[in-house]
């Protein structure tokens, strides 16, 4: 991308789809977001919280490009609250 505004972390109002693995984000959950120039046109890329990990690692070694909704979805992992182990 020319341009990439900064990743925000948002709250879906309605379904989206992923951009990095294809599978819905369901309304009501946090997602990233962020916006940028390609290919001369403007896009918005969301993901779920758990693919913006390996997104950017597939950007970092393949020069700033990934191959977009045909990805793996990692599972997604929460953290433990001090005090539970």
């Amino acid at each position: 991308m020319a341009f990439c505004s900064e990743q925000k972390l948002v709250f879906a109002r309605k379904n989206h789809r992923c951009t990095w693995c294809g599978q819905v984000i369901q309304k009501g959950v946090g997602y990233w977001s962020w916006t940028g120039v390609i290919d001369n046109g403007w896009s918005t890329s969301k993901v779920h919280l758990e693919c913006l990990e390996p997104l950017d690692e597939e950007c970092h070694e393949n020069g700033g490009e990934y191959e977009p909704f045909c990805n793996e979805r990692p599972i997604a992992t929460l953290p433990v609250p001090a005090g539970i182990l």
